[in-house]
């Protein structure tokens, strides 16, 4: 996207180089990068040849209309012609010499739009822009060629050009680019790229008295004879059209400003009215605050049931028969179902009614699906990582006890005293670990034994040592 614009008359003054400053301004929302001015002085008295001359800089477009080198050209002489351009670069580096307008032989024009398909872009000199082989190949081919060649090519161009052999301001575009025309009184002709910029500047000099600006149909040249004898030439040239889909809807046939009274006019072809693409659904949807939290919420319960649902897959594959000591893949026999052993949360094995069971050395091991026991359980396991599960009238009959700190404990007072955690760091603390204690009801964990804290405590007041207790088999 870039911005063209400028004016032209018998003998720009006063008032009209005012315009064409503001021009250059309001011109600048298309292009930063750089801008440039062509102007055409009339020959007179001392001089009997038209004069041109090209101002262009990598600056932006209010700071070099006020340049004093820009000045001067349009200030010098009988400047009749002021051509300018402000760029928005897509093709070629940002610098001074790719800033328009270009030169080249008796052409110097300027270019809003691209060319960037390959089978042109492949002819262009590395660093440079896809608009100085335009006007290169106007020069050199002449417009109806240069132009029938971009149009196979897919390029899109609004073009003001003056040509200073036979000293004539021409404007022509497709249908992907807009240029919008003005006359006023006294023979004053303005042009913009955008309709608003004319009526803006319009409203502000009153003097000027500036007709309702008018697109400049697209596939039609206007010559302008800028010379000894002003004259206005219009060509339509359909020839350069090229043919599209039925269906085919461009960027820049929509409404510049807003309203109406805006639009582009002729550039939209009647059969393709309506043919808008369509609007893109929203990516967020709004959402209240309460409705985030409710789905929060709702993603928590699902993930909470997911959880549960992949706990249960694990019970039932530690799923034990009692009777014959075998897990549910390898039991065979009739009373699998009455009496089975669960994993606990924590690690542990468990009837059905929570209470915890205990491994004896003499049952046969069963390597689990996954890791699930103690380092404590593990030690004392008969095989390191195995379930092993214990005979249902095993507590009974007192085939285990837990070492207390005077003496041996059933399991249920064991217990009922491992509830309370380890005294210094508070985990829980199952039958099946080895724990440290400090007197009758007070213990530490075998983690928490060796921490300083606990070895000054021992030191001072437990005489200097620690009982361990621990789950120890009796006779059966």
């Amino acid at each position: 996207m870039c911005g063209l614009w400028g004016a032209a008359t018998t003998t720009l003054v006063g008032e009209e180089k005012e315009v064409v400053q503001e021009l250059a301004m309001v011109s600048a929302v298309r292009g930063i990068h750089s801008a440039g001015i062509a102007v055409a002085r009339r020959a007179n008295g001392r001089n009997t040849k038209h004069s041109y001359e090209v101002v262009k800089r990598q600056v932006h477009p209010s700071v070099l209309i006020l340049d004093n080198e820009a000045r001067s050209a349009y200030n010098k002489g009988q400047c009749h012609v002021v051509m300018g351009h402000n760029r928005w670069a897509t093709v070629g580096d940002v610098t001074e010499e790719n800033a328009h307008p270009f030169e080249h032989r008796h052409i110097i024009g300027a270019h809003n739009g691209s060319i960037t398909e390959q089978r042109w872009t492949k002819h262009v000199p590395k660093g440079e822009t896809d608009s100085q082989l335009l006007f290169k190949r106007i020069a050199e081919e002449g417009l109806e060629e240069t132009l029938k060649e971009v149009a196979e090519c897919d390029g899109h161009y609004a073009i003001t050009y003056m040509d200073m052999t036979r000293h004539t301001l021409n404007f022509i575009r497709n249908e992907r680019r807009p240029l919008w025309l003005a006359t006023a009184q006294g023979g004053l002709l303005f042009w913009a790229s955008e309709r608003w910029m004319l009526k803006a500047i319009d409203s502000r000099h009153y003097n000027i008295k500036m007709a309702d600006p008018e697109a400049l149909p697209p596939f039609t040249h206007v010559s302008v004879n800028i010379g000894e004898h002003p004259r206005l030439s219009i060509r339509a040239m359909p020839q350069l059209e090229k043919k599209r889909p039925a269906n085919w809807y461009s960027n820049e046939n929509r409404p510049l400003f807003g309203s109406a009274d805006d639009t582009l006019g002729p550039i939209i072809p009647e059969k393709h009215k309506g043919r808008v693409p369509p609007k893109p659904e929203p990516r967020l949807v709004p959402m209240t605050v309460g409705e985030v939290m409710a789905a929060r919420a709702e993603q928590d319960k699902k993930a909470g049931d997911d959880a549960m649902a992949k706990a249960n897959k694990i019970v039932e594959k530690l799923t034990y028969c009692i009777t014959c000591q075998k897990a549910k893949k390898f039991c065979n026999c009739s009373s699998y179902g009455k009496d089975k052993v669960y994993l606990s949360k924590y690690g542990t094995a468990v009837d059905k009614d929570g209470n915890a069971v205990v491994p004896p050395s003499s049952v046969p091991s069963v390597k689990p699906p996954v890791k699930m026991w103690s380092q404590g359980m593990k030690k004392n396991a008969s095989v390191e990582g195995s379930i092993i599960i214990l005979p249902k009238d095993a507590v009974a009959k007192g085939y285990y006890s837990f070492r207390g700190y005077a003496g041996d404990l059933t399991l249920e007072a064991a217990d009922e005293l491992l509830k309370v955690g380890c005294s210094h760091c508070t985990r829980d603390v199952y039958l099946s670990d080895v724990v440290h204690w400090l007197n009758d009801d007070t213990f530490v964990c075998s983690t928490c034994v060796d921490d300083p804290f606990v070895e000054h405590m021992v030191k001072h007041e437990c005489s200097g040592k620690t009982t361990e207790g621990k789950l120890v088999k009796g006779d059966a």
